[in-house]
């Protein structure tokens, strides 16, 4: 299993807020024997673009697979652009989609310009402690 990753993401790319997500998912893809597998596993983080999924099956680099949201039983085609390992040994590994999906995990992400000091980010104002008590004591 390659542990490659590609080359710098560009700003855009880092700028796309990532969810820590639970999703049922089912990849699919061809095996380096030419066989077909079939993985139900979930993801771990999802984002506008892909994801990351924990996943058993070996696969490449630049592997093309198959996602399928269980739920919705949509199902695109993805690419795998990175592959690790989490502190336990099992894989994971990022997918990104190959043509725009912006609804495929059913979560509404936030515009790429948005920032949290924008106008249309709402500001935490803290709650003022009044020097006096709220109620008379008689």
């Amino acid at each position: 299993m390659s542990s490659t990753t590609k080359p710098a993401s560009s700003p855009q790319q880092k700028r796309r807020q990532r969810t820590f997500l639970k999703v049922a998912v089912r990849l699919s893809g061809i095996r380096v024997t030419g066989r077909e597998f079939h993985e139900l596993t979930h993801t771990v983080v999802v984002n506008a673009n892909g994801g990351l999924v924990a996943l058993h099956e070996p696969v490449l680099f630049k592997q093309s697979l198959k996602i399928k949201n269980v739920e919705t039983e949509e199902e695109v085609l993805c690419t795998v652009v990175h592959i690790a390992k989490d502190s336990a040994g099992a894989a994971q590994v990022a997918v990104e989609f190959n043509d725009a999906s912006p609804n495929f995990w059913r979560v509404s992400f936030p515009p790429l310009n948005w920032s949290p000091s924008g106008p249309e980010s709402k500001r935490f104002t803290p709650f003022k402690v009044p020097d006096r008590p709220l109620v008379k004591k008689k």
